[in-house]
């Protein structure tokens, strides 16, 4: 709804410039922006319909996602579960496994990048953690049925 509610403070969107414009030094900047990405967070948290052990997942998926040798038992010692029970409560409660979730945020996140035309394609690949440029068009046409430059051009269009 567009406010945000910390311990102190109800942050409505449309003011927030005007509460970093207040900031007399970095030091209340920093700490405007923290307690802000701190309520939201906790926000977050509270409409997730996933358990703290699934949403820290999804998070620890999205920052290492460019890593090409990342695989459920690197995430499984991260949340400190075996791969198999852990494979089994991810599924249970995203309908999907760790692998079609990896796999699937890595080609939409790299759906973003290739529409944002700031990098080049072997970029992305490495950003998005495919082993390769070439793999990455492969993956990248068997699912849109376009290479990334023809999705990169039929977007600017």
């Amino acid at each position: 709804g567009g406010v945000l509610m910390t311990a102190d403070k109800v942050y409505q969107f449309h003011e927030i410039e005007i509460h970093l414009n207040a900031c007399r030094s970095m030091q209340e900047v920093k700490h405007l922006l923290l307690s802000m990405c701190h309520a939201y967070q906790k926000e977050a948290e509270e409409v997730s319909p996933y358990s703290h052990v699934v949403r820290t997942v999804l998070s620890y998926i999205s920052r290492h996602c460019s890593n090409v040798d990342l695989d459920i038992r690197e995430i499984a010692d991260h949340v400190h579960l075996s791969a198999a029970h852990l494979g089994m409560l991810f599924k249970q409660e995203t309908g999907r496994t760790m692998k079609q979730y990896l796999n699937d945020y890595r080609l939409e996140l790299a759906k973003r990048l290739v529409a944002g035309e700031h990098f080049k394609m072997a970029d992305i690949a490495r950003m998005c953690g495919y082993a390769s440029p070439g793999y990455f068009a492969k993956v990248f046409k068997t699912s849109t049925g376009l290479t990334p430059v023809e999705y990169r051009k039929k977007r600017c269009e």
